[in-house]
């Protein structure tokens, strides 16, 4: 009788759970048409985590004019340029007069103009295409943005934790910056000179020449500027994200693709050992535009370099941009190997953007492995968006969903493109209709699951909590739509 008892009982359960899931459903999709609700529902779900997301370009570009402003610049009325110091402005070129403070311009009433000038060239805010396309006005805008190092970083980081808080966002994984090294081997042209020529299937000879790089590197103490960036984060971290924070932060470091070989080789030796020796620095990255002339030349080469490092520093996780492309950008053969030199040759554990996949030879096969060896897509939508003019059914997330691909939801440069995380889940919804509520727990859930958290414990935790908060999430909104049945029909 009580084993009896006891299955009615589960059995009544899951009856109820079953019930309040095909509510949500319903209620779910009664929304999926308007914004204003899926806002709302979507501001207050918890979320997971962000996994692309590069800080420099997620701090709003209000917050880049306030440092600004405290730095006391002398603005170019023309170009938006800016100088902090007075006296070099007579040594730039062009016309120095046309430079003025901040004090001349609030006494001539111009200060406001220059601000909203500033941000709409630091920022995508009122973007109209008068000449400029859309993914050059994006690039550009981090060439202007003013550098406040680590201080400023800081600030910048109080600003996310702020904002992931209200949007509930419970992890965030910066791309936050490179390990600065201006060490170079003395041989630099020599090597730059046979990295370009050599055969990259040649695996022997290449390994060969990054084993000599790898020992010249160290011989020059290349470690040394590796510790001196994790103890700089480690004490930024300390003082800008607390330990009982709602919001927990962990680091990529990444390395820049227009970078010459050695250069390039380099950076990548340092981020891999960063990424090895700080638990804080969570994998690694490789960015700017990769359609680049640098980029496109040296793809296979930078996808060999980092399985090589992967082999001398075999814990260490990494994603990698690849297929952030889209027909016109680039030749059409430009199309069809990035993700999958991303995936079979580097080996990378998750694929950023991945816009290119309906163009990728044989890419049945090459989704069924990434479905296989669990490799996540960082789905950006509003990016793909804006600065490759992909969306809708256009844009790959169907090809990934058909295939069983992990998928995890995230920003890329929300400051720059005046977004959130929130704005991309109601574009989910509202595009792609076939994307149930269910799968849309999922992805949330995988933002975690895939995450590059090292501390298992840690990682269990948010995950536990991401569980109790949407229970409570989905109990509030039942319990809502219950009293206003309830108003409904007094």
């Amino acid at each position: 009788m009580l084993i009896v008892s006891s299955t009615l009982v589960i059995q009544g359960c899951i009856s109820e759970n079953e019930k309040s899931s095909q509510r949500l459903h319903t209620y779910f999709e009664s929304i999926r048409n308007n914004e204003a609700l899926l806002t709302a529902f979507f501001s207050e779900m918890p979320k997971g985590g962000d996994l692309h997301n590069h800080f420099s370009g997620s701090v709003y570009a209000e917050t880049y004019w306030n440092y600004l402003l405290r730095m006391r610049p002398w603005f170019d009325t023309v170009t938006l340029a800016f100088e902090y110091d007075s006296i070099k402005l007579v040594n730039k070129k062009g016309d120095y007069r046309r430079y003025k403070s901040a004090t001349q311009l609030i006494a001539a009433k111009k200060l406001a103009d220059i601000k909203q000038r500033i941000l709409q060239a630091w920022s995508v805010k009122d973007y109209v295409d008068l000449g400029i396309p859309s993914h050059k006005h994006f690039f550009d805008t981090f060439g202007k943005l003013p550098s406040g190092g680590w201080k400023e970083t800081g600030v910048g980081l109080q600003e996310l934790q702020y904002r992931a808080a209200r949007e509930n966002v419970q992890y965030l994984e910066l791309m936050l910056r490179s390990v600065p090294s201006d060490k170079m081997v003395t041989d630099e042209a020599h090597y730059t000179s046979s990295l370009k020529l050599v055969d990259y299937s040649d695996t022997v000879r290449l390994h060969a020449m990054l084993d000599s790089l790898v020992a010249a590197f160290r011989s020059i103490d290349l470690s040394a500027d590796v510790k001196a960036f994790n103890e700089k984060l480690q004490a930024i971290h300390n003082q800008y994200v607390p330990d009982n924070n709602a919001v927990t932060i962990r680091y990529q470091t990444y390395v820049n693709r227009r970078n010459e070989p050695v250069k390039f080789f380099r950076d990548l030796l340092a981020a891999f050992e960063a990424a090895q020796t700080n638990t804080l620095v969570t994998g690694v990255n490789i960015l700017s535009p990769e359609h680049g002339d640098v980029s496109m030349r040296d793809y296979k080469l930078h996808m060999y370099m980092f399985r090589y490092c992967s082999q001398l520093y075999n814990t260490v996780k990494y994603s990698m941009h690849a297929g952030e492309l889209t027909l016109g950008l680039v030749k059409p053969e430009d199309l069809t190997f990035h993700i999958q030199d991303a995936v079979y040759i580097a080996g990378a554990n998750r694929i950023g953007h991945g816009v290119d996949m309906a163009y990728e030879s044989d890419n049945a096969t090459l989704l069924r492995h990434m479905e296989e060896k669990k490799i996540a897509i960082e789905i950006n939508l509003y990016s793909n968006e804006f600065i490759l003019q992909v969306k809708e059914d256009s844009h790959p997330i169907s090809l990934y969903r058909k295939y069983h691909v992990p998928i995890v939801i995230s920003t890329d440069d929300a400051g720059i493109l005046r977004s959130n995380l929130v704005h991309q889940y109601v574009l989910l919804a509202k595009r792609y209709p076939q994307v149930s509520y269910a799968e849309i727990k999922e992805y949330i859930r995988n933002s975690i699951t895939y995450s590059f958290i090292k501390e298992a414990e840690l990682k269990q935790s948010l995950q536990d909590s991401l569980a109790r908060k949407t229970e409570l999430f989905e109990k509030k909104i039942l319990q809502e739509q219950d009293l206003l049945a309830r108003e409904f029909t007094k």
